[in-house]
């Protein structure tokens, strides 16, 4: 008995060492002041002087609560708690979970205390969605807390698990959302859900059940959600809900995409057919090259990309006079501690001779103008009363620069 006990002890200390080994700390350089509202169902804390944005998610929470209530049918018992951020960087930096958070995490819910927290980047139609997804995750743990035998409850597969927070959250009308699904069935990237996870899972998943809902009926998607707690297997709760095996659903789900976009195939020129690719992440080891920018003079572009696992900035040739090449080392340092990640672009002043772009820095965000042939920088522009710079354009007939 003492050696197994020997033996849990040194496991657990190995997990804390894996755990906060990797050498970042999470660094808050400001102390936040801490309100409170409390509702009917929440504890909602938000910072000291953002009153009227806390009007607003505080209502937004409520609303979402009623919408998500609507379909699983039965309320809360305990409150929830939900801390929202003014800022990603605020956000980036939380105590409530250990691990580093990137710019691509709009949200998370803590399961351990059922505490959701979520940073706020100005679109109320962002935050309303992000509200709604998190908050289906929390209702979930919270109606998972007050079943009382747990032998009896299963686990969500994977793609279930993030596929119906979405599902709740945008439904069906999220343009981005549906080209993911799009290029992935025009580009036979296909996959069996339960094989899925990560990013697709999130797609995927709300993709497979706005097909339930439109082909089934809405409440065949909450019979499904609770066939998948109770049963041991997918199999058997799809056998149990649609009298159909789970594999002849899913092709059923695949027809009934192509039906919906193959008609609209002809309609418009492949990208791949009538221009010249310049990126190709599957050659260059990256996994997304974005926020393309050709200069005044059509010669040169420039872009992010994360082929060494952080995100750069690199140069490229539109006549290939020269393989792309990495400019500018993206973070590595405090200096560009991180790009905003999709929030942010590469913007050419008028004669081509330099550029701009935004960084997070230790010091909150900064504007940096680049010389474009040595690529040192020319100047930097910091406005500390802004949590966050994200897009920015430069005038053509000068050299102000506009930011939002």
């Amino acid at each position: 008995m003492k050696k197994i006990v020997l033996l849990l002890t040194i496991c657990l200390l190995s997990m804390n060492l894996v755990a906060y080994g990797f050498g970042k700390n999470k660094i808050q350089t400001e102390k936040i002041n801490w309100k409170k509202i409390e509702t009917l169902h929440f504890d909602i804390y938000y910072p000291e002087g953002s009153d009227e944005f806390a009007k607003i998610a505080t209502l937004l929470t409520e609303e979402a609560y009623y919408n998500i209530k609507e379909d699983l049918k039965k309320p809360v018992k305990n409150r929830i708690p939900i801390i929202f951020y003014s800022s990603h960087q605020d956000f980036a930096t939380t105590n409530v979970i250990s691990v580093l958070l990137n710019e691509s995490v709009g949200g998370f819910t803590e399961s351990g205390k059922n505490r959701i927290a979520i940073p706020f980047d100005g679109s109320y139609k962002k935050l309303e969605q992000i509200i709604t997804h998190e908050l289906t995750h929390a209702y979930i743990n919270e109606l998972s807390s007050n079943i009382n035998n747990l032998f009896t409850l299963h686990s969500l597969p994977f793609w279930f698990s993030e596929g119906f927070p979405e599902y709740k959250a945008v439904g069906g009308s999220d343009v981005q959302n549906n080209l993911v699904v799009i290029d992935k069935l025009l580009n036979d990237g296909w996959g069996k859900l339960e094989e899925i996870f990560g990013y697709y899972a999130y797609r995927l998943g709300e993709s497979f059940l706005v097909y339930i809902e439109e082909v089934y009926g809405r409440e065949k998607v909450m019979d499904l959600f609770y066939a998948l707690r109770f049963q041991s297997t997918s199999k058997l709760a799809f056998k149990k809900v649609f009298g159909k095996e789970f594999e002849i659903i899913q092709k059923n789900w695949i027809n009934f995409l192509k039906k919906k976009y193959y008609s609209q195939y002809a309609k418009f020129e492949v990208p791949y057919e009538i221009l010249e690719r310049k990126t190709d992440h599957k050659k260059d080891g990256s996994h997304i090259n974005y926020a393309p920018s050709i200069s005044p003079d059509g010669s040169t572009f420039l872009y992010f990309s994360d082929k060494n696992l952080r995100t750069d900035i690199y140069k490229g040739s539109t006549l290939d006079l020269f393989e792309n090449k990495k400019i500018i080392n993206g973070e590595s340092t405090g200096k560009y501690e991180e790009f905003h990640f999709q929030n942010n672009n590469i913007s050419w002043y008028p004669k081509g001779d330099k550029f701009a772009f935004v960084s997070k820095t230790t010091e909150g965000d900064k504007i940096y103008v680049i010389d474009s042939k040595t690529n040192k920088v020319l100047n930097r522009f910091q406005f500390p009363n802004f949590d966050a710079i994200y897009e920015i354009d430069i005038a053509n007939s000068s050299d102000k620069i506009a930011f939002g």
